[in-house]
């Protein structure tokens, strides 16, 4: 997944927004009865000798206050928006999920553009 935002904790941590969501690829996390264990390997931005390991919350594209994808994860701290993450332990079990978000109708096509 690609981060696209990224918010600091002064220094005690940090949130990363990526293009992805509960709604869309990590649909399993709605519907799981305990906690997913992602492995989370950062594709970009780890060549750094000064970077260290900081509590992390991934948060999905959505904006929606359901939209955790995790909480309190060990990342480095120098990952930064256009950097990508890889979710190497998903499988073929994520899911997709759609609403009519605030009763809009949502569209028969769409495009992803990532």
């Amino acid at each position: 997944m690609k981060i696209i935002g990224k918010r600091e904790s002064n220094g005690a941590g940090q949130t990363l927004i990526v293009n992805d969501s509960v709604f869309d690829s990590f649909g399993g996390i709605l519907a799981a009865s305990e906690a997913m264990n992602f492995d989370i390997k950062p594709l970009t931005g780890t060549s750094d000798a000064n970077s260290r390991c900081v509590a992390t919350d991934i948060l999905g594209s959505r904006g929606d206050d359901l939209d955790v994808v995790g909480r309190g994860l060990d990342l480095a701290d120098n990952l930064a928006p256009g950097d990508w993450l890889a979710f190497t332990n998903m499988g073929a079990y994520s899911m997709t999920t759609d609403s009519n978000l605030a009763s809009m109708v949502l569209p028969g096509t769409r495009q992803r553009f990532w």
